[in-house]
């Protein structure tokens, strides 16, 4: 276990949602950035994947619940959890974490916008401009009668 240099940062959006979530047992959803080495410029992919999996067992073991989906972004050393409040209380306090924020922040739409059809303008028929192709006779006007 490294040594933990500075608490986690923590989204203010992502402690008001786990405070909500608690009294009605609902799940919530975080996205979580791993310290990494200062020395290193990106992080290990590798070695990301195996930190997530014994952060995330370890968790487990101390909250007495699993996560209910994990999605690993092992080349930014990132990852998303669902889980119950108690899991990501535990979770954050764990030295591996340099950061925390709410995967859905105030103001997102939830649901994609409702698809509106506009009528698309009416297009000619296919085909040649008259007199093109056949042999053009030249318009006379012709005398009107009033």
């Amino acid at each position: 276990m490294a040594a933990r240099k500075a608490p986690a940062k923590l989204d203010p959006e992502l402690v008001r949602q786990i405070n909500s979530a608690a009294a009605d047992t609902k799940t919530v959803e975080a996205v979580f950035r791993l310290r990494q080495d200062p020395t290193e410029i990106a992080a290990n992919a590798e070695r990301a994947e195996a930190q997530v999996k014994e952060v995330l067992q370890r968790v487990k073991e101390k909250a007495g619940t699993a996560a209910k989906q994990v999605n690993v972004f092992k080349n930014l050393g990132m990852f998303v959890v669902e889980a119950q409040p108690s899991f990501l209380r535990e979770l954050v306090a764990q030295p591996e974490i340099m950061s925390a924020l709410a995967n859905q922040q105030p103001g997102e739409a939830t649901t994609p916008p409702p698809v509106t059809t506009k009528k698309s303008p009416v297009r000619k028929k296919a085909g040649s401009p008259k007199g093109i192709g056949r042999r053009a006779k030249p318009r006379v006007a012709k005398d009107r009668k009033h």
